[in-house]
Protein backbone atom coordinates (compact mmCIF):
# COMPACT_ATOMS: atom_id res chain seq x y z
CA UNK A 1 0.00 0.00 0.00
CA UNK A 2 2.76 2.39 1.02
CA UNK A 3 4.67 1.56 -2.19
CA UNK A 4 1.61 2.51 -4.24
CA UNK A 5 1.50 5.94 -2.59
CA UNK A 6 5.20 6.51 -3.34
CA UNK A 7 4.68 5.31 -6.89
CA UNK A 8 1.78 7.73 -7.40
CA UNK A 9 3.77 10.59 -5.85
CA UNK A 10 6.76 9.77 -8.05
CA UNK A 11 4.58 9.75 -11.16
CA UNK A 12 2.97 13.05 -10.18
CA UNK A 13 6.41 14.59 -9.56
CA UNK A 14 7.67 13.29 -12.92
CA UNK A 15 4.58 14.64 -14.68
CA UNK A 16 5.05 18.03 -13.03
CA UNK A 17 8.74 18.00 -13.97
CA UNK A 18 7.91 17.09 -17.57
CA UNK A 19 5.27 19.83 -17.78
CA UNK A 20 7.66 22.40 -16.35
CA UNK A 21 10.34 21.36 -18.83
CA UNK A 22 7.86 21.46 -21.72
CA UNK A 23 6.70 24.93 -20.66
CA UNK A 24 10.31 26.12 -20.48
CA UNK A 25 11.07 24.75 -23.94
CA UNK A 26 7.91 26.27 -25.38
CA UNK A 27 8.81 29.67 -23.90
CA UNK A 28 12.34 29.42 -25.28
CA UNK A 29 10.95 28.58 -28.73
CA UNK A 30 8.49 31.48 -28.52
CA UNK A 31 11.27 33.92 -27.60
CA UNK A 32 13.50 32.61 -30.39
CA UNK A 33 10.68 33.03 -32.92
CA UNK A 34 9.97 36.52 -31.60
CA UNK A 35 13.65 37.45 -31.94
CA UNK A 36 13.82 35.97 -35.44
CA UNK A 37 10.72 37.92 -36.46
CA UNK A 38 12.17 41.16 -35.08
CA UNK A 39 15.49 40.53 -36.84
CA UNK A 40 13.69 39.87 -40.13
CA UNK A 41 11.62 43.05 -39.78
CA UNK A 42 14.73 45.11 -39.03
CA UNK A 43 16.56 43.61 -41.99
CA UNK A 44 13.61 44.27 -44.31
CA UNK A 45 13.43 47.88 -43.10
CA UNK A 46 17.16 48.32 -43.69
CA UNK A 47 16.93 46.94 -47.23
CA UNK A 48 13.87 49.09 -47.94
CA UNK A 49 15.89 52.15 -46.94
CA UNK A 50 18.76 51.02 -49.17
CA UNK A 51 16.32 50.63 -52.09
CA UNK A 52 14.91 54.09 -51.40
CA UNK A 53 18.41 55.60 -51.37
CA UNK A 54 19.30 53.74 -54.59
CA UNK A 55 16.20 55.17 -56.33
CA UNK A 56 17.19 58.70 -55.25
CA UNK A 57 20.72 58.14 -56.52
CA UNK A 58 19.41 56.98 -59.89
CA UNK A 59 17.98 60.47 -60.35
CA UNK A 60 21.22 62.07 -59.12
CA UNK A 61 24.19 59.72 -59.39
CA UNK A 62 26.56 59.91 -56.42
CA UNK A 63 29.98 61.48 -56.76
CA UNK A 64 32.15 58.44 -56.19
CA UNK A 65 35.43 60.19 -56.90
CA UNK A 66 38.59 58.72 -58.33
CA UNK A 67 40.31 55.58 -57.13
CA UNK A 68 42.02 56.13 -53.78
CA UNK A 69 40.05 59.24 -52.79
CA UNK A 70 38.08 59.53 -49.56
CA UNK A 71 34.82 59.83 -51.52
CA UNK A 72 35.56 56.62 -53.43
CA UNK A 73 36.49 54.75 -50.24
CA UNK A 74 33.27 55.88 -48.55
CA UNK A 75 31.23 54.88 -51.61
CA UNK A 76 32.81 51.41 -51.75
CA UNK A 77 32.33 50.95 -48.01
CA UNK A 78 28.64 51.84 -48.39
CA UNK A 79 28.25 49.42 -51.31
CA UNK A 80 29.82 46.61 -49.27
CA UNK A 81 27.54 47.39 -46.32
CA UNK A 82 24.48 47.36 -48.58
CA UNK A 83 25.52 44.02 -50.06
CA UNK A 84 25.91 42.48 -46.58
CA UNK A 85 22.47 43.79 -45.58
CA UNK A 86 20.85 42.26 -48.66
CA UNK A 87 22.65 38.96 -48.11
CA UNK A 88 21.51 38.89 -44.48
CA UNK A 89 17.90 39.41 -45.60
CA UNK A 90 18.20 36.53 -48.08
CA UNK A 91 19.50 34.30 -45.28
CA UNK A 92 16.70 35.34 -42.92
CA UNK A 93 14.10 34.72 -45.62
CA UNK A 94 15.59 31.28 -46.26
CA UNK A 95 16.50 32.06 -49.87
CA UNK A 96 20.20 31.40 -49.22
CA UNK A 97 22.30 29.66 -46.61
CA UNK A 98 25.19 31.23 -44.75
CA UNK A 99 27.72 28.98 -46.51
CA UNK A 100 26.39 30.02 -49.95
CA UNK A 101 26.85 33.68 -49.07
CA UNK A 102 30.34 32.97 -47.76
CA UNK A 103 31.24 31.21 -51.01
CA UNK A 104 29.88 34.13 -53.06
CA UNK A 105 31.94 36.57 -51.01
CA UNK A 106 35.11 34.50 -51.39
CA UNK A 107 34.56 34.21 -55.14
CA UNK A 108 34.01 37.98 -55.44
CA UNK A 109 37.14 38.67 -53.39
CA UNK A 110 39.22 36.30 -55.55
CA UNK A 111 37.97 37.95 -58.74
CA UNK A 112 38.88 41.39 -57.38
CA UNK A 113 42.39 40.22 -56.58
CA UNK A 114 42.94 38.96 -60.13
Amino acid sequence: MEEDIYSIEAREAADLNAKTRADTLAERDRLALEQETAELAASEAECTEIDRRDRREMLRPPDIGREGTEARTAYERQQASDKRARQRLEILRGKKRQNEVGKENRTALESQEN
